[in-house]
């Protein structure tokens, strides 16, 4: 035996529907000549089918975001390393954003900022309409995710690592993925390169041999190498790579490879030379001056002119590429 569903059943389910479309634009009198041409059943089944009411809108402590905002606008400093600086940028990377910042819309900023969010993928506080780290990142690219970064942790004191964790770290935040190379690329030669492992050097290519941090950005298939002469013309650009060697001669025996002793050649060793250097990672140039660099190293920003330095070798950030030859 079926159970029938009773009159007063269907009556009382009727008026729940007819309830909920009269909440609906144009109320339940504009979709009564609808249901009664498809049947109720038919309707019903239809109604089920439409999209829900719009989502709850995102609400902002308004007051907040402007701070942060206002904040992260300036250009990073020895007085506020996490800034991001990128009030100078926005024309070129979100001309409506920037629109709104130079109109000092802030409220309409940081409505701007939440969509943006919400196209990233952004879920909950996080929607919060701050143009801070992940979400400058995600919009700005690599350079901008690995200069955002101040403080790096594991380490070990070295500068390499340091920048080795702003290269990982800047490409999580640029892409929302892990850092890995590239198909053909090989993590000891990776490590040889960014590590400028003397001893190694015969196995690598030439053009990474003393090249560090900036050479390990380039054979991850991430960057490109800047010539010194552009270096100092004002074409670097935030998170570049940098390697910079106290001694020519250090360097121009790491681009050799290996000693020749008495008719044979042997591997580099730590006592051949003068193999003082380290790595940065670039943030802007002096504002009076190309030859004044603000640079991360290590979890500080520092200050370097073009005389601190016998040799400055750099790779700007780009768009993932297929690595080069080890």
């Amino acid at each position: 035996m079926v159970a029938r569903e009773l009159p007063r059943e269907r009556a009382r389910q009727r008026q729940a529907a007819l309830a909920t479309l009269s909440r609906r634009p144009g109320g339940a009198a504009a979709l009564r000549p609808l249901a009664s041409a498809v049947g109720n059943r038919n309707f019903c089944a239809l109604i089920a089918r439409q999209p829900k009411t719009a989502k709850k809108a995102v609400k902002l402590d308004y007051a907040k975001a402007e701070r942060a905002n206002r904040r992260y606008a300036q250009p990073p400093s020895h007085a506020d390393p996490a800034a991001l600086g990128w009030a100078g940028k926005l024309a070129t990377v979100a001309p409506d954003l920037d629109a709104l910042w130079k109109a000092d819309d802030q409220q309409g900023f940081a409505d701007a900022v939440v969509k943006l969010q919400e196209t990233q993928g952004s879920k909950g506080k996080a929607l919060d309409g701050v143009l801070g780290p992940t979400t400058w990142s995600r919009l700005a690219g690599l350079g901008e995710g690995m200069a955002s970064i101040p403080v790096v942790k594991n380490t070990d004191d070295l500068c390499y690592m340091a920048t080795q964790r702003r290269i990982e770290g800047g490409t999580r935040r640029a892409t929302g993925k892990a850092f890995k190379l590239p198909k053909g690329a090989k993590t000891k030669h990776f490590d040889t390169i960014i590590a400028v492992r003397a001893g190694k050097m015969m196995s690598v290519d030439k053009q990474y041999r003393g090249a560090g941090a900036a050479g390990a950005l380039v054979y991850s298939g991430q960057g490109t190498f800047v010539p010194e002469a552009d270096i100092w013309a004002g074409k670097l650009q935030a998170g570049a790579a940098i390697q910079v060697w106290a001694d020519k001669s250090a360097y121009d025996l790491l681009q050799t490879g290996e000693v020749t002793e008495k008719g044979k050649t042997r591997p580099i060793k730590k006592g051949d030379a003068n193999f003082l250097g380290t790595s940065y990672v670039f943030l802007r140039y002096d504002d009076t001056t190309n030859e004044r660099v603000l640079v991360r190293h290590h979890s500080s920003v520092e200050w370097h002119d073009k005389s601190d330095w016998a040799v400055w070798i750099a790779a700007n950030p780009g768009a993932p590429a297929a690595a080069a030859k080890p």
